[in-house]
């Protein structure tokens, strides 16, 4: 997975570890805002990371380490933070009130922000006579499993209303 941070102080190299939202990934390649392979970003420098195990929060800090443990620590420790505040919101946080009419949706998105951004926007639709219940969200094409997920949805689910597949800048697999 690859995403683009912007260095606000110090130095990233490639085979640091950098932590962010309690995940600790290995960097394993970077590239500039031409896109051209480079070793090493100093600050106020937008680069691209490859080597995230899990696609990052939009906006979200970071922390650079050189040494595997110390970044394993520090995402333990983010992780424990997240955890006692409730930082990350779940996909079904929002309550349904009684007679409220829930539309069930599943997001697909081109990119992490455009989804985030979705997301954002659909929470605002929000009333309390109807609730968007986002049961699926991910970024790339709109595959047969996201329909298959839709459909199995509506029988497992006590709503009569069909879910709703939402794509944005993202074509048909």
């Amino acid at each position: 997975i690859m995403a683009t941070l912007v260095i606000t102080n110090g130095t990233v190299n490639t085979g640091d570890y950098v932590v962010v939202d309690g995940l600790a990934s290995k960097i394993k390649k970077l590239e500039d805002f031409s896109g051209a392979m480079i070793k090493t970003a100093t600050f106020s420098s937008p680069v691209q990371v490859l080597g995230w195990t899990e696609a990052p929060t939009v906006g979200a800090r970071f922390v650079v380490f050189t040494d595997k443990k110390a970044a394993d620590k520090m995402a333990e420790i983010e992780k424990a933070n997240i955890k006692a505040t409730g930082a990350l919101k779940q996909l079904d946080q929002t309550p349904t009130e009684a007679g409220a009419i829930e539309v069930p949706v599943i997001i697909k998105a081109d990119v992490l922000g455009t989804l985030e951004a979705v997301e954002r926007e659909l929470s605002k639709l929000n009333t309390s006579r109807a609730v968007i219940k986002v049961i699926s969200r991910g970024v790339g094409p709109i595959s047969e499993n996201d329909i298959k997920l839709a459909a199995g949805s509506r029988t497992q689910t006590e709503t009569t209303n069909p879910p709703l597949v939402l794509g944005f800048n993202v074509k048909l697999d």
